[in-house]
């Protein structure tokens, strides 16, 4: 994924790291940080709940955000609290 970072090449290239969808219907067209959110939001064993990332927003600064700055950790830090937010939708009223 990270090898494939940025603008997926025009079609009908494979663009295999572009695995986020918009709404559930197609990817983006760009191999970047909801790409990178989705896998990390789907590591671990089988049938682990679907919530498990992130654990809390403190990880967003914490771990998954850490060591970007400017526009970047900005963008990341927004992906991430909406990852949160839709795993958790009652601990972001």
């Amino acid at each position: 994924m990270i090898g494939s970072w940025g603008p997926c090449p025009a079609g009908p290239a494979v663009c295999p790291g572009d695995i986020w969808s918009v709404n559930g219907c197609g990817s983006d067209g760009v191999v970047d940080i909801n790409d990178l959110l989705a896998v990390i939001g789907a590591w671990g064993a089988c049938g682990e709940a679907p919530d498990a990332f992130p654990g809390g927003l403190n990880d967003c600064f914490n771990v998954y955000c850490a060591g970007l700055s400017g526009t970047e950790w900005q963008e990341c830090l927004e992906k991430c609290f909406a990852a949160f937010c839709e795993a958790r939708p009652a601990e972001c009223d």
